[in-house]
């Protein structure tokens, strides 16, 4: 043959945005625009492939141990996806010999970001034209109650949830074009917070176990980038 009509690699670096299953057991990670999953155990090295798509998948989120959303530019913009096995009888997406995947969530503009509640029963949506929304999904993928958490100029990003589900984390530019990280409720009629307001750029929150500080990344030390921690609460920082 002038080509190979099969050729086989293996990859052992590379793999991007990955997410573990509620019930710890598996680990959904993305390499190369593809999605993969593997057993939560470091002595079993078996990975199982997810998607094959001439388009990127990426930035995978269990909805459920048996059903994994994902964002891809299929449909030609960037969208939420949802895969669950069709094999009858076997949900499980590890053991499945055959998959489906199809069209969740989808926008005007193309979808940004997004992340799922800890109890995965809300999920909040960023998409371009700076629009953050959340809305309640349950066990099925059904999604109800849509609101609008914020409209403006400068797009959310790394959006991240409290682990009581009640707030989010953010980054987003100022009129000058600097990142700061936010944190507001989940109620609309609030306001945002500034927790970092720093002239240099400062982003990708983490949110404590308790819930009571944030630690992001900063190049407010001599430009390079850090580690920062804040305390949310005063009385957390007074006694601390």
């Amino acid at each position: 043959y002038t080509f190979y009509p099969e050729e086989m690699e293996t990859k052992s670096s590379g793999a991007g945005d990955y997410a573990l299953s509620p019930n710890g057991k598996y680990i959904a990670f993305e390499l190369r625009g593809d999605l993969f999953v593997m057993r939560n155990d470091k002595e079993n090295k078996r990975t199982v492939r997810l998607t094959d798509h001439p388009a990127r998948d990426q930035d995978p989120q269990w909805l459920t141990d048996s059903t994994l959303v994902f964002r891809s530019d299929r449909e030609g913009k960037e969208e939420l996806h949802i895969l669950r096995s069709s094999d009858e009888g076997l949900g499980d997406l590890y053991w499945s010999f055959a998959r489906a995947a199809e069209p969740w969530v989808s926008r005007d503009q193309m979808i940004t970001d997004y992340a799922l509640s800890p109890d995965r029963d809300k999920i909040v949506v960023v998409s371009e034209g700076a629009k953050m929304e959340m809305a309640e999904v349950d066990s099925t993928g059904k999604l109800e109650g849509w609101a609008t958490l914020w409209t403006g100029w400068s797009s959310p990003g790394s959006v991240e949830w409290s682990p009581d589900g009640q707030w989010i984390s953010y980054e987003q530019s100022d009129l000058n074009f600097n990142r700061d990280v936010f944190v507001r409720s989940i109620d609309p009629e609030t306001e945002p917070i500034n927790i970092s307001m720093h002239p240099r750029r400062d982003g990708s929150a983490v949110w404590s176990p308790d819930g009571k500080k944030l630690a992001f990344t900063s190049q407010r030390n001599n430009g390079d980038y850090d580690l920062w921690m804040v305390w949310l609460q005063e009385e957390d920082y007074l006694r601390n």
